[in-house]
């Protein structure tokens, strides 16, 4: 991308204008440039733009300054401006029926990341919420991308202990890129730009305001499959994401809390209101294991098309994977004969949805139909 395009891009959404307004006179004019290149009567008679809206893109035209400061710092800090008509825009976006018409990244987006999992909660979290957070996020790193919004509390903990188990993990910015915020977070946000990514709907140099937290979240839930809710006041951000997660037919799970503390209110409400109840790691994959199954075929099938994948050895495998693939690897096993064969008295349930995903991720193991399992 030019910085004649890069600079008509961050004119656009430096204006303050909505994303949805942007969405569809960009339908009309197809790029920033002639976007701006139309004169105000043109929009407005359009119907595209109001008058107010019109001004509005004009002020942030004339901002020269700030849109040196802009792409100065979009450069420094090696960001990238994302369109959908990008391939590595993110997968899980495109079937939202209000996308945002760009993002701001560093770091890489995957393929993979379309198996994304949100873990959020407050960032007061309590001793126990830092403990829940901390062994969802080792056991899910190695099955799913664990997602979060960057904040303190749950949130970083969350990216750390996922980065820390070698997975995939990226966070969402309620501000630019280039804004330290929170303070004391910047090794964190670099150690995700090198193992994940950082997004941000936001241009450079964009402070949190009061309506950042809001599209943050919802954004967030758009990126993922789910949302669990680990700990959350009765009036946490947290609560916005998994009201975003519902409205966008993500799956909402939550982890309950001591009745007695204000801190496990919001989470415990959700769960009343119906809510997944997650209580270890396998119950995630055993909730989320339909959505994750069927992205996991999408992915495969693009992988396949594309070019031929090796198969990995079978290393750094848990032991429940390890069991699952010395049975399958005597023969094709239906889902029901290994139940049969593990459940109750070596694995759970929610072990097996978990070792089963996790092995197909590795492309160790692939699914025929009736649900029945072979070695890849």
């Amino acid at each position: 991308m030019s910085d004649d395009t890069l600079a008509a891009w961050l004119t656009l959404l430096d204006s303050g204008l909505s994303h949805a307004v942007l969405r569809r006179a960009l339908v009309v004019h197809h790029t920033p440039e002639a976007l701006l290149g139309a004169s105000d009567a043109a929009l407005i008679k359009s119907g595209l733009l109001a008058d107010d809206q019109c001004r509005r893109l004009r002020e942030s035209a004339e901002g020269t300054l700030r849109q040196r400061r802009q792409l100065d710092s979009f450069h420094r800090l090696n960001m990238r401006l994302l369109t959908p008509a990008d391939a590595d825009w993110p997968e899980n976006l495109r079937p939202v029926a209000e996308p945002p018409v760009a993002l701001f990244v560093r770091g890489e987006i995957r393929d993979e990341d379309r198996l994304a999992v949100a873990i959020v909660g407050s960032r007061l979290a309590t001793p126990y919420g830092l403990e829940v957070t901390r062994r969802l996020a080792v056991e899910l790193a190695p099955v799913v991308t664990v997602a979060s919004g960057l904040a303190n509390g749950i949130d970083a903990t969350a990216h750390e202990r996922t980065l820390d188990a070698g997975g995939r993990s990226f966070g969402v910015a309620a501000c630019g890129l280039d804004i330290d915020y929170p303070k004391g977070l910047g090794p964190m946000r670099e150690r995700l730009v090198g193992a994940g990514a950082v997004i941000s709907l936001f241009p450079p140099g964009t402070t949190c305001g009061k309506g950042c937290f809001p599209r943050r979240n919802h954004l967030l839930a758009c990126l993922c499959l789910g949302v669990i809710v680990v700990e959350a006041g009765e009036t946490s951000g947290a609560l916005l994401t998994a009201r975003s997660a519902i409205e966008e037919n993500r799956e909402v799970l939550a982890v309950p809390g001591d009745i007695t503390r204000p801190a496990s209110r919001g989470t415990n409400r959700l769960i009343a209101e119906g809510a997944a109840v997650i209580t270890e790691p396998a119950d995630v994959v055993r909730h989320l294991e339909q959505r994750l199954s069927h992205e996991l075929r999408r992915l495969r099938a693009r992988r396949e098309s594309s070019q031929s994948a090796e198969v990995p050895a079978p290393d750094n495998l848990t032991p429940a994977e390890s069991t699952l693939l010395a049975a399958i690897r005597k023969g094709p096993i239906s889902h029901d004969d290994l139940i049969a064969q593990f459940v109750p008295s070596a694995l759970t349930m929610g072990d097996i949805a978990a070792a089963l995903l996790a092995l197909e991720l590795k492309g160790l193991v692939q699914t025929l139909p009736g649900r029945t399992y072979t070695r890849r």
